[in-house]
């Protein structure tokens, strides 16, 4: 193999990388980074977290099942997410 043959293989290697990185890696949602930065704050401001987290339903829904788990072991029913933030800042 002479030598532009192998920098067009590397260039086709290259492509392929980038198109994996590109399409193939799934992007994190935007309000995970600004939880990390919230949670990361002293104190921790937990109306802005249940604000961030109301931004999507599926995670809203996430947490609240999360509460409601043996996990935590709560005697209680939690339905709102404030509720459920309170629980797991004092739990978690």
């Amino acid at each position: 193999m002479d030598e532009s043959e192998r920098l067009e293989k590397e260039q086709r290697q290259e492509a392929k990388i980038r198109v994996l990185l590109v399409d193939g890696i799934p992007t994190l949602p935007a309000y995970v980074f600004e939880l990390s930065a919230l949670l990361s704050d002293m104190p921790v401001d937990l109306r802005r977290v249940c604000g961030v987290i109301q931004t999507d339903p599926s995670l809203t829904a996430q947490v609240i099942r999360l509460c409601n788990s043996a996990v935590l072991g709560l005697q209680e029913r939690v339905s709102n997410i404030e509720h459920a933030v309170i629980l797991l800042g004092r739990n978690g």
